[in-house]
């Protein structure tokens, strides 16, 4: 589910992005370029995807599965999810600001 949350959020990120032209008089490279809120909204979301990409390279996905009711998951899991859910408020808090920002 956190590949395919990832994926919609770029693609719908995609499609706001260049279809900004017909809401506001600024085109989509002049955005990426100029608009703060956007740079970090992005490096979030990149964050996120090298976040998401290192719970599956390190193991912890297959170590998460096999966890039965009431165990207690390994700090590693902990601090990747922690980490994942502080990079995804940063994106709705970034992306909330980048109307601000044009």
């Amino acid at each position: 589910w956190g590949v395919v949350g990832f994926v919609l959020c770029v693609g719908t990120g995609l499609v706001f992005v260049t279809g900004l032209r017909a809401n506001v008089p600024i085109d989509a490279v002049d955005a990426l370029m100029t608009d703060r809120y956007l740079q970090w909204k992005l490096l979030f979301m990149l964050f996120a995807g090298m976040n998401l990409l290192a719970f599956y390279l390190t193991g912890m996905s297959r170590t998460v599965d096999r966890l039965g009711s009431g165990d207690d998951a390994p700090p590693m899991a902990k601090a990747i999810a922690g980490m994942s859910l502080f990079l995804w408020v940063g994106v709705v808090y970034w992306g909330r600001l980048i109307p601000w920002g044009l």
